[in-house]
């Protein structure tokens, strides 16, 4: 039977890995809660990572506001002090919008189409590219959506958006697919 034109070309998983990959799978698929578990390790540090680098702007004007502050009436510093807070929290989204993308650029190559068990290494690249995308997704993108940042956003993950196009959803999981 001759492959469908129109279906997309998967790669299909083999089922023997060599080395550091295979022995590393072999395990996977013998104890998958556990390692697991041990794998999203790294991948909270990465996100602890980004998310502090994207709150140093925020941090800093927050330190600002607060050094401003200082010496007025109670209620002028309590407004100020809630509006940098406020503001901290639209630095760190937009930190978000351009950090995370400049992390997937390393893991965007290893992202592919496949069709396979979920708990292989082919799916580590799609996994840690879907969490990078849902840093951003469920602590900022309703914000910016649908407003330029998001495309911005959408397409440094590696989505192909058209001419004149406007994404009106935050409700997706593989831009680079």
């Amino acid at each position: 039977m001759k492959p469908d034109p129109s279906e997309p070309e998967f790669e299909i998983e083999e089922d023997s890995q060599h080395g550091v990959v295979g022995a590393y799978e072999r395990v996977l698929r013998r104890f998958k809660v556990q390692i697991h578990a041990v794998t999203l390790i790294p991948i909270y540090l990465l996100a602890v990572i980004l998310l502090g680098v994207s709150l140093v702007p925020a941090v800093s004007f927050y330190q600002w506001v607060t050094r401003w502050s200082t010496g007025h009436s109670p209620l002028v510093e309590m407004f100020a002090l809630a509006l940098g807070l406020s503001a901290g929290f639209f630095l760190t989204g937009f930190g978000l919008v351009l950090v995370v993308p400049m992390a997937n650029l390393i893991i965007r190559p290893f992202v592919k189409p496949t069709r396979g068990q979920n708990y292989s290494t082919r799916f580590v690249g799609w996994y840690l590219h879907n969490a990078l995308t849902y840093l951003v997704r469920y602590t900022f993108l309703d914000f910016i959506t649908p407003t330029p940042f998001n495309l911005f956003f959408f397409k440094a993950m590696g989505m192909k958006v058209g001419k004149d196009v406007q994404i009106n959803s935050s409700n997706i999981s593989d831009p680079a697919l």
